[in-house]
C-alpha cells in the first residue's frame, strides 16, 4: 500500500527529474499521452502512480536528457 508521504516523495522526484530534463508538463503529456491533470496530480502527491505510467514518464525523461544534454541515464 502506498501512503500519502510516499506519493509526495515520488511526485517530488518526478517533478525534479522532469525539470532537469527541460520538459514542461505539457510536453511530457504530448510524448506519454498521460493527461496534464494526471501528471500534475502525480507531481503533487495527490494520486497513486501505476508502474506503467511511471515507466512512461521516466523513459521519456531519460531519453530527453540524453538527447538534449548528452547525459547518460
Amino acid at each position: 500500500m502506498i501512503y500519502q508521504t510516499d506519493n509526495v516523495l515520488i511526485g517530488k522526484r518526478i517533478r525534479e527529474a522532469r525539470i532537469r530534463a527541460g520538459l514542461t508538463q505539457n510536453r511530457l503529456h504530448q510524448i506519454t499521452d498521460i493527461s496534464i491533470t494526471q501528471i500534475s496530480a502525480y507531481e503533487n502527491g495527490n494520486r497513486n502512480i501505476g508502474l506503467t505510467s511511471l515507466k512512461k514518464i521516466f523513459r521519456t525523461i531519460c531519453l530527453n536528457r540524453r538527447i538534449q544534454q548528452g547525459v547518460p541515464c
